[in-house]
């Protein structure tokens, strides 16, 4: 009877080291995901934020102070009324995305609207929030994604227009050479048949 006792006594010690171990071994596995996503937001927020300083210099652009901020707040307040998870990992990372698309879109065409920029990204921070508790989980889940979805629309716009003009000076100028390589021979046909 004892020995049936004491190897019961084994089995259950056993068992419980088992089960400790496989719960540390969860522990451990979620606590290495979790510092991964903290590890992705810091680097996705400090390249959020190299963009927003980057803008001034890089586009001879003067941003007011409180521009400046609003716009760095959008990705240094995004999880402080969220969790830290991979799907708003991955909504932080598509608002960032859109954001930097457009500028990076200047680099690929080397042209930007010089005019234009200034307004549209003032009128972009006007309509984000100024005080911190407004930037909650509804303004990142239905506001935020459509303001800089309009920013990039109206700056897309702005590019087909410029294409387009573009297009349209190549032609004219093509047009203005025929004209020009038209006239020139006529001149000289003219001068031939007068010196005749």
């Amino acid at each position: 009877m004892s020995s049936v006792l004491f190897w019961l006594l084994v089995i259950v010690v056993v068992y419980s080291l088992y089960v400790v171990r496989k719960k540390q071994k969860t522990i451990h596995a979620l606590k290495t995901k979790q510092l991964s996503l903290n590890h992705s937001v810091r680097q996705l927020q400090n390249r959020y934020k190299e963009l927003v300083a980057s803008l001034p210099q890089q586009y001879e652009l003067e941003l007011e102070t409180e521009h400046k901020r609003r716009l760095i707040a959008v990705g240094n307040n995004y999880f402080v009324f969220q969790a830290v998870n991979s799907l708003n990992l991955e909504r932080l990372s598509d608002l960032v995305d859109t954001f930097s698309n457009v500028f990076s879109q200047f680099e690929d065409i080397n042209w930007y609207p010089k005019e234009q920029l200034p307004a549209l990204i003032s009128k972009l921070c006007e309509a984000l929030p100024s005080d911190t508790r407004s930037f909650n989980s509804q303004f990142y889940l239905e506001q935020a994604p459509r303001l800089f979805f309009d920013f990039s629309e109206e700056i897309n716009e702005l590019i087909i227009k410029n294409e387009a003009q573009s297009e349209q000076d190549i032609i004219e100028s093509e047009e203005d050479e025929q004209s020009n390589t038209y006239q020139y021979s006529s001149e000289t046909e003219q001068d031939m048949s007068n010196n005749s």
